[in-house]
């Protein structure tokens, strides 16, 4: 409903209330007003101003005009009793007539007690003179204060019948034997399901049985009470029941024992599910079972160990090309022929087992190495800029002014820790916050990175809980997404380089991850590994400029091969992330041009990362090209109907996968 401003003629939308600095948001009100004077209808809503609303207004006086307004629900009618072709008593006749509630209050310059009376009947909710105005702020909140407990009483009411007929309904038609009895076994109700479990008519006819004739074991219904007396509540207890036709059936009963004021049994009440064909079949499917269960293992093994070879031989067969295009004496070509062709005979043996079967991979591989902390700084800052940026929140990490150390860790595991501590230090903060990365010599020859915000903070109660598995503190008050593995994980890989991870926090002014690492002894490392090749294109390469790939891996050697073959593309930016979330995070904040997929990864499948990167709108057109090693057609065909661009199975074909990255990359090629 559009507001007013003066003097325009009815119909003509007016300003809202502005808010001054420093005072909390107005509440926004619909208000339509009945009155043909619009100095009248001013003064109305500058007290509604002054009670902190913001009215959007409309005035009429005419019941044609009323009548189409009340068609946009306003929150609050203020009419003045009298007008020359209308007045307050028929527009309360007309909004009874429509069954609207809507709050009305008459504002009038004269008005006698009788008519005041008439008016609350018709169903007013308060009334006023023209010369009190002041009062019409408080009556205007009283009356929505009652508005709602209204609202809340009724619905409330309709809550307490609909669960009771929802009660009845369920006790009468749910399929699983309900009951209740009294704790000496005697049945005071049960429903028709459990009376047909049994085979008996009505409810009377059970009441004249009592509970323990029914089991076939009476020494299993002793031990039933026994357990009922002692927990309270036991689910799941199985035990068999006599039909009334002599029939035996199995049941699983789950029932809890109520206690009176005293303390004393009052009565049991519990669910009986029949469970005889279960049984039947069980005991059917175990000698199937025990006959498959060799050739399930053996399978299993063949799927496991097929994967397995799979991933190692995808870095073999790799660099193993990538040495057959460089120049070679006569014996080095003829020795990685021999890498090639014994690789090849291995593979083709490796298609012939069993499909590749989805597994965990449970072990860590790291590779340590003396690593420059500002190297690692430096990049985790360029990758978590775009978060930061977008978060509004500023880091900060003087790079230049960092000790030149070298601390022994795995430098692509380091660098994965701090941009999950600098990820959540940025998502846990405030809109102006801060996150600071600093680095300091500590005791026993270790050097520590510490990542510091200006969040919430965390209780001391709660930090011994930050680092287990799903944990997530506050989950149902925060709107930040995320699985609690990330603190976990990272302490995990912190750990096993040899290293310690921390945390300190003061409610109110932020906290501060750290991790430890033990200086490398020689630090003299060159600035470039000397094993890195000058990064040079291949003959038959295209122009590949300025392009961002993301390659999703958590196997190093297989990561390590992409870089050196996308070395000889020198157009192409290459970014990793060893974690599904990471993916996602990354592909938001730097739009890749090309995505390279594994499946099996850490938090989440890679399957589910395409599908979230389809559904996504702003990453939904991104190539994403799937490179697994498993290599079942069903799964290839899934992947690629689920949006993959291309599957390439492990190991690959360098030739054939520079083509294709050339392809998409190429010019023209962006989204093709």
């Amino acid at each position: 409903m559009p507001s007013q401003q003066p003097p325009a003629p009815p119909g003509v939308p007016g300003p809202r209330n502005p808010e001054g600095p420093g005072r909390r948001p107005p509440k926004r009100l619909r208000v339509l007003i009945l009155e043909d004077e619009p100095a009248h209808a001013e003064l109305e809503v500058r007290e509604l101003l002054r009670a902190e609303f913001a009215p959007e207004w409309q005035r009429v006086e005419t019941e044609e005009a009323y009548l189409e307004h009340l068609g946009a629900s306003p929150d609050l009618i203020l009419a003045d009793y009298s007008l020359p072709q209308f007045g307050a008593l028929r527009a309360l006749e007309l909004l009874r007539d429509r069954g609207l509630e809507i709050p009305f209050i008459v504002v009038s310059g004269t008005m006698g007690e009788e008519v005041a009376v008439d008016l609350m009947r018709l169903g007013a909710a308060d009334y006023l003179l023209k010369d009190r105005l002041a009062r019409l702020g408080p009556a205007v909140h009283r009356v929505l204060d009652q508005q709602r407990l209204r609202r809340h009483q009724q619905h409330t009411e309709e809550a307490l019948l609909a669960s009771a007929a929802r009660y009845r309904s369920l006790f009468e038609g749910v399929p699983v034997g309900l009951y209740r009895t009294t704790a000496g076994g005697e049945f005071l109700e049960a429903n028709p399901a459990f009376l047909q479990m049994l085979g008996l008519p009505d409810l009377e006819a059970l009441r004249t049985a009592k509970a323990a004739s029914l089991y076939v074991d009476p020494e299993v219904r002793a031990q039933w009470i026994t357990l009922l007396e002692r927990e309270g509540v036991v689910n799941g207890f199985e035990s068999r029941l006599r039909r009334v036709d002599g029939q035996i059936i199995w049941v699983r009963a789950s029932a809890r024992m109520v206690r009176g004021d005293s303390g004393r049994a009052a009565y049991l009440e519990g669910a009986v599910e029949d469970i005889t064909e279960r049984k039947r079949a069980e005991e059917a499917l175990m000698k199937a079972r025990e006959a498959d269960r060799a050739n399930q293992a053996k399978s299993e093994f063949l799927s496991r160990m097929s994967h397995e070879l799979r991933t190692p031989l995808n870095a073999i067969l790799g660099f193993a090309q990538m040495l057959e295009s460089d120049p070679l004496a006569p014996e080095q070509r003829e020795s990685v022929g021999y890498i090639l062709r014994g690789g090849r005979h291995l593979l083709g043996l490796i298609n012939e087992v069993l499909d590749i079967a989805r597994i965990e991979a449970g072990r860590l591989t790291l590779s340590p190495e003396p690593v420059l902390v500002p190297e690692i700084v430096r990049e985790t800052v360029e990758l978590s800029a775009p978060l930061a940026a977008g978060a509004a929140v500023q880091l900060h990490a003087d790079v230049a002014d960092f000790p030149q150390r070298h601390v022994m860790a795995d430098k692509q595991r380091v660098v994965q820790v701090l941009l999950n501590l600098v990820s959540n230090a940025i998502k846990y903060n405030h809109r102006g916050g801060t996150v600071t990365l600093s680095c300091e010599d500590v005791a026993g020859g270790r050097f520590r990175i510490n990542v510091r915000d200006t969040g919430p903070g965390i209780p001391r109660e709660n930090l011994g809980r930050l680092f287990t598995p799903f944990e997530r503190l506050n989950a149902d008050t925060t709107s930040v997404e995320g699985s609690g593995l990330g603190l976990a994980l990272s302490k995990g890989l912190v750990d096993a380089m040899g290293g310690t991870m921390g945390v300190e926090s003061i409610v109110g002014q932020g906290s501060t991850f750290w991790t430890e690492f033990p200086v490398a002894d020689g630090t003299n490392r060159p600035e470039e590994p000397a094993d890195r090749e000058t990064p040079r294109p291949d003959a038959a390469g295209v122009s590949v400029k300025n392009r961002t790939v993301l390659y999703v891996e958590d196997n190093l050697s297989n990561l390590k091969l992409i870089e050196r073959i996308l070395a000889r593309r020198p157009g192409i930016r290459l970014l990793s992330a060893m974690q599904g979330r990471l993916c996602l995070d990354l592909t938001r904040e730097h739009h890749p041009d090309l995505i390279l997929l594994d499946l099996h990864l850490p938090d989440i499948e890679g399957a589910e990362v395409l599908r979230r990167l389809r559904e996504s709108p702003e990453t939904r057109e991104i190539p994403v090209v799937v490179v697994s090693a498993d290599a079942t057609p069903r799964q290839i065909d899934r992947l690629r109907a689920d949006g993959a661009r291309d599957y390439l199975t492990k190991p690959f074909d360098v030739k054939k996968f520079l083509a294709l990255v050339d392809e998409i990359l190429g010019d023209g090629g962006r989204r093709a």
